[in-house]
């Protein structure tokens, strides 16, 4: 039997020192990989026209973004990293509503045309046309149930269009100024009231209930849900967010 000698064990020990040593540096390595927050890329796209000013936006669920553009006849998406503009038949003023649906289409509020109006995928625009001979459209939402809810501050509803029909939901007091509108995933759908600052919700069989903000005058804007059911809104003149916990 061969006897192991003073260099074979130096060796020995020589090779396992150098592959602790080298899973050290790959286990420092991974950990400084880890800790070390990855790079954030900003990346910015042009409008098409210097005028144009995008004002609201949304995004599909294949990942395109939609938006509006005031004081322009067009309507944008970035889509497939290239913007677009599509072409509509008068100009935006404060086009503050846009939402889209599940099959990627875009749906506008268009206070200048009194209408509310859909943008499929290939840019074709359908349109509602409302009656009422002025026209202040708030913010837009689409429910799951693809129905269509928009504020409509001149008729003092919160509207719905369904399969093509209109239907409103008028609210008691004239002081109501609806404005943000969100569908929530119990089918309920809420409401700003900036005028009244309160909060509406209309459940699924129509009916309304209004919670008052504790800040007298807060001016209540933009309202969002999310999927527990919790209410988000922001308050203009308040300079606060609210949540409703138990909507």
């Amino acid at each position: 039997m061969d006897s192991v000698t003073f260099a074979d064990q130096k060796k020995s020990r020589t090779w396992w020192y150098a592959a602790v040593l080298a899973l050290a540096l790959i286990t420092a390595l991974a950990l400084w990989r880890l800790a070390t927050p990855p790079a954030i890329e900003v990346v910015e796209y042009r409008m098409l026209e210097p005028k144009d000013t995008p004002t609201a936006l949304a995004v599909a669920p294949d990942g395109t973004v939609w938006f509006t553009i005031d004081f322009a006849a067009a309507i944008g998406r970035i889509r497939d990293g290239k913007v677009e503009r599509l072409p509509k038949a008068r100009v935006n003023v404060e086009p503050i509503g846009i939402a889209v649906a599940a099959d990627g289409s875009a749906w506008i509020t268009d206070s200048e045309s009194r209408q509310v109006s859909r943008v499929a995928p290939d840019g074709k625009i359908t349109s509602i046309q409302l009656e009422t001979p002025v026209v202040r459209l708030g913010k837009v939402a689409v429910a799951r149930d693809g129905s269509v809810w928009f504020a409509e501050a001149t008729a003092y509803s919160i509207s719905r269009i369904k399969d093509g029909k209109l239907e409103r939901h008028i609210i008691d007091s004239i002081r109501g100024g609806p404005l943000g509108v969100a569908a929530a995933p119990d089918g309920s759908v809420w409401a700003t009231l900036q005028s009244a600052n309160q909060l509406l919700r209309i459940t699924p069989d129509g009916k309304m209930s209004s919670f008052d903000i504790p800040t007298r005058s807060s001016s209540p804007g933009d309202v969002a849900v999310d999927d527990n059911g919790v209410v988000w809104f922001n308050e203009f003149r308040g300079n606060r967010i609210g949540r409703l916990a138990n909507g």
